[in-house]
């Protein structure tokens, strides 16, 4: 099983040698800030997870002359897949084919027989209002002819790690690389030299590196060619 935050926290310690427990360099909640940016950029770009929900969960219930739903969560990262179902709460259905937003609206209103949903469009809904944010709205052709439902393949916003206790959902290898971003980070706030840095890194694949842009820039002060400090 993958680590704990508590020991996650300790093996970041370790790494970035912050394990002075009277005057450490980083508080329990700093580590656990860059613990947490890093294990959501990894799971977004490396690992993403997948969820088939039911119309129920995503309030995905169309009734006749429907063109659209909104989905009622505000967590979802991305929707992978929608799908046609006859009822509430089945993941069961067919999968229907994903089109551009301007292409369905324009066949909503030249194509207006009603009939079992074929394509949909997505839209990230945009707002101002702090319980709205997050949310979709489903467009679809041809415009539903009866009660139907959609349940689709989606992927969650990550949960922060906040409890001790918590254990992020990767692999077990997975989290102690998430370890190591999260060291190297702490490595290089602190002042460490770039050697400490390096060897941090140095089991995390030049893809991976590559992709959270860590620094390659010495942090040992600058010297002239006249082989003065600058």
């Amino acid at each position: 099983m993958p680590l704990t935050l508590a020991n996650m926290r300790l093996y970041a310690r370790q790494l970035c040698l912050d394990t002075d427990t009277t005057n450490a360099a980083f508080s329990d909640a700093e580590l656990n800030r860059f613990l947490n940016e890093n294990y959501i950029r990894f799971r977004d770009h490396f690992s993403p997870r997948w969820v088939w929900e039911t119309a129920t969960t995503l309030t995905g219930t169309l009734a006749q002359g429907d063109r659209k739903v909104a989905f009622g969560l505000t967590t979802l990262a991305e929707i992978k897949l929608v799908f046609l179902e006859t009822a509430a709460g089945n993941t069961i259905g067919s999968p229907m084919t994903r089109d551009d937003l301007s292409r369905v609206l324009t066949l909503q209103d030249t194509e207006t027989a009603q009939a079992a949903p074929k394509i949909f469009a997505l839209q990230r809904v945009g707002t101002f209002t702090a319980a709205n944010i997050g949310k979709w709205t489903v467009h679809f052709w041809p415009i539903c002819d009866t009660a139907r439902y959609l349940s689709a393949l989606v992927r969650y916003e990550v949960t922060e790690l906040s409890a001790d206790a918590d254990k992020p959902d990767v692999a077990d290898g997975e989290a102690y690389t998430i370890c190591r971003l999260a060291g190297a980070d702490a490595a290089l706030l602190s002042g460490r030299p770039m050697e400490v840095v390096s060897a941090i890194l140095a089991p995390v694949s030049e893809k991976m590196k590559a992709h959270f842009t860590r620094s390659v820039r010495s942090i040992n002060p600058r010297v002239s060619e006249e082989g003065k400090l600058a």
